[in-house]
């Protein structure tokens, strides 16, 4: 975990409560071995912002972000991400540039035949949107 930010665990809009036996959360690579949706939730998160960290300047942006940041992006159902956006409380500059770190990381893994796994609810792969939120640091 990065001492500058703190950050909150990436987070679904939609998880459906009626049928949670039916439902498996979307699989980022290298958490293939998990079975529950709180691993691999947990283990989509701490990828994520591992892959995140490793980009070219991370600390100089993650000095940067003064006030919460809220992102979206959804995984759909045929294998591809798309809908990056961000709140519109959201700075729009370090918004755009941490989607563009995330969208760069997902097409890398897709260019080496990795991709993440959509969301699968009653046997059927499903559009899955998450919203990841960025705390500014604690200085």
């Amino acid at each position: 975990m990065s001492n500058n930010i703190s950050f909150f665990l990436i987070i679904s809009l939609y998880l459906p409560t009626y049928a949670q036996e039916n439902f498996k959360f979307p699989i980022y690579p290298g958490c293939e071995i998990l079975k529950t949706n709180e691993e691999l939730s947990q283990c989509f998160s701490d990828k994520l912002w591992e892959d995140l960290r490793k980009t070219k300047k991370f600390e100089k942006l993650e000095s940067q972000v003064n006030s919460d940041l809220t992102l979206y992006f959804t995984i759909m159902k045929d294998w591809k991400i798309s809908m990056f956006s961000y709140a519109s409380g959201s700075d729009p500059t370090i918004s755009k540039e941490y989607l563009e770190r995330i969208e760069t990381i997902l097409n890398d893994y897709a260019t080496k035949g990795l991709y993440i796994r959509p969301a699968i609810n009653d046997r059927k792969y499903e559009n899955y949107r998450y919203i990841l939120k960025v705390k500014p640091s604690l200085k």
